[in-house]
């Protein structure tokens, strides 16, 4: 058990640290340069459209009115979720449409 102990020094541990640290920071490089690749493969020729502004509905254009809407929605939910068996298909439904009101319907909160 002795034994065991020396093979873990601190030399030992700060490059295993440094070359976990490595192979995350290459991971993520080769995650963003696919997402780059599909993005320009499937996106690239398009031109973005600048002559029409479409901004956030005003209900949610100001720090009350976005608080109040997310406190709402997750007033909506069922916290802790209860088990998918326990919900019925119209349950969801009317759950879905209370959400989508909440975030669309002006006057949801004070600017």
């Amino acid at each position: 058990m002795h034994n065991i102990r020396n093979n873990w020094s601190d030399q030992r541990i700060e490059t295993l640290i440094g070359d976990l640290l490595r192979a995350g920071v290459v991971l993520a490089a080769i995650v963003t340069l696919m997402g780059g690749v599909l993005y320009l493969a499937r996106d690239g020729n398009t031109r973005p459209e600048y002559k029409v502004f479409h901004g956030e509905p005003a209900d949610l254009r100001g720090i009350g009115s976005v608080i109040s809407a997310c406190a709402a929605c997750a007033a909506a939910r069922d916290w802790p979720a209860a088990p998918a068996s326990a919900k019925s298909d119209s349950d969801s439904r009317l759950r879905s449409e209370h959400l989508g009101a909440i975030v669309v319907s002006p006057g949801a909160g004070p600017d």
